[in-house]
């Protein structure tokens, strides 16, 4: 068992894969589609003769969707991740794509929905 780091190639900042062709970056929507990008670390239930990788069989270790702030996902997809905390932060300006801000005030509204009485 082992971790290889392959951020030498991936620019999550930047959003785009490099030094893999040379002297050419790739944005990274073409490699993995648009945002959030979803990593997660899981092992599969043995007690059956299942090989497929169904929902039911995976016990999560370690669950994880990113994006980059230039390259942000859209409110839609915002939605069915943070359900309450979009439609409260952001339920003055649903666009398209997240407003370009600051998150000041806004971080704590983002976690609204898990934390007691909202705060």
């Amino acid at each position: 068992f082992a971790f290889w780091g392959i951020s030498q190639f991936l620019d999550g900042i930047q959003w785009r894969i490099q030094k893999v062709v040379p002297f050419k970056p790739i944005d990274f929507n073409l490699f993995c589609g648009t945002p959030p990008v979803h990593i997660m670390l899981y092992t599969l239930d043995q007690n059956t003769t299942e090989k497929r990788h169904l929902q039911s069989r995976k016990r999560y270790y370690f669950r994880l969707a990113f994006w980059s702030s230039p390259k942000p996902p859209t409110v839609e997809k915002l939605r069915k991740l943070l359900p309450a905390s979009v439609d409260a932060t952001y339920g003055r300006a649903l666009s398209k794509t997240m407003p370009s801000r600051g998150w000041g005030g806004d971080f704590a509204r983002m976690f609204a929905c898990c934390t007691p009485n909202g705060r």
